[in-house]
């Protein structure tokens, strides 16, 4: 099913006042994904746009559609039930239901929910059993009229050992690629951000860093926020020849791996790596472990599960858990964004140029 974007309108930004990140601009590379949200949320008990599979590479602005949706239901005045979870928090009830013989009960959970929304859909490959187990919650959704959103790095055709009927229910929906931004959203997403956290870019700064940072939104915002603690940490002004010698700095720096990660983390917290990657639960331990695991998930392309057997053998659910809890306290906490602002600075350190 297709959807035009011409409702969308190119460069238009929407408010989402409960957020931080205030503003949902809308571009040429995520309108389609965007209108096929709308039209998902107005369109309650019809059987036309009841799913929508919206996906793309990382940091394209996939979870900030899925939260507009989300917000728009919630708004609306007949107030679904609705339900938000990570494709691997699905799997792990699914399994722990599955193990305690309470498969019933795990599908009594779905009986009212009239808006479901899963993210990174790519984690069901190889789970046969609950991607089973989604298509029977998916089909008693579609039947109440209800509405399904799925968020996906991968198109359902890429999807590989998947279920014939679950992935025939996603193409038989609205599908919706978001690609990465081109130079002229690059320029329009900078400005957009440098606005939004109020640093002072220069245009001629702002095309010099759209033109050689082909990369995802997030990474855009993340490097326009590292270009300015560096310029403040050295008592720079952020100006053409600035940016200039940071990308030659930054294009020099190795990935970030999970030990720089901790490392950062141990150091802003006072506390030792060992202990961080360790299973100890007391609090202060916890809310280190749980910003390592958000900047891993952040600033890697590292599995959750990956993610997780580093820090203590956890599994993936930890991982998601800990994002969700980062993302919510960094909300109401200056704390929380004060730490999470310093470890990205200690990280971008080895990268800061000279003025």
């Amino acid at each position: 099913m297709s959807v035009s974007p011409a409702k969308a309108e190119s460069g238009r930004i929407v408010s989402m006042p409960s957020r931080v990140d205030s503003h949902l601009l809308v571009l040429p590379e995520n309108a389609l994904a965007f209108t096929a949200v709308e039209t998902l949320s107005e369109t309650p008990h019809s059987k036309n746009a009841q799913i929508a599979f919206i996906y793309g590479p990382s940091g394209v602005g996939k979870t900030q559609l899925a939260q507009h949706f989300l917000q728009r239901v919630r708004s609306a005045d007949r107030r679904p039930t609705v339900m938000f979870k990570h494709a691997a928090e699905f799997i792990d009830e699914f399994v722990e239901a599955a193990q305690a013989n309470n498969i019933p009960q795990f599908q009594q959970s779905f009986a009212a929910i009239h808006c479901l929304v899963i993210e990174d859909f790519q984690a069901f490959e190889g789970s046969p059993e609950s991607q089973q187990q989604l298509l029977a919650q998916v089909d008693r959704i579609i039947a109440r009229g209800g509405q399904i959103l799925f968020t996906s790095r991968k198109s359902p055709g890429e999807l590989k050992n998947s279920n014939e009927k679950l992935v025939n229910r996603c193409i038989g929906g609205v599908c919706a690629a978001i690609p990465l931004p081109s130079l002229s959203s690059r320029k329009q997403l900078l400005a957009h951000f440098a606005s939004v956290e109020m640093i002072p870019l220069p245009d001629a700064a702002a095309e010099l860093l759209a033109v050689e940072l082909s990369v995802s939104p997030r990474e855009l915002r993340a490097a326009i926020i590292q270009v300015e603690a560096a310029a403040r940490l050295g008592g720079c002004r952020i100006d053409t020849p600035f940016v200039r010698n940071y990308l030659q700095h930054e294009a020099k720096r190795p990935d970030l791996g999970l030990s720089d990660i901790t490392r950062a983390v141990a150091r802003q917290f006072d506390i030792s790596v060992s202990r961080l990657r360790s299973r100890s639960r007391n609090q202060e331990s916890a809310l280190a472990r749980q910003c390592a695991m958000y900047l891993a998930r952040e600033l890697t392309e590292k599995r959750l599960e990956e993610i997780g057997r580093y820090f203590g053998n956890r599994d993936h659910a930890t991982v998601v858990y800990a994002c969700r809890r980062i993302k919510s306290r960094a909300l109401e906490s200056a704390e929380i964004r004060r730490h999470i602002t310093q470890i990205l600075q200690t990280l971008n350190t080895s990268a800061s140029p000279n003025c």
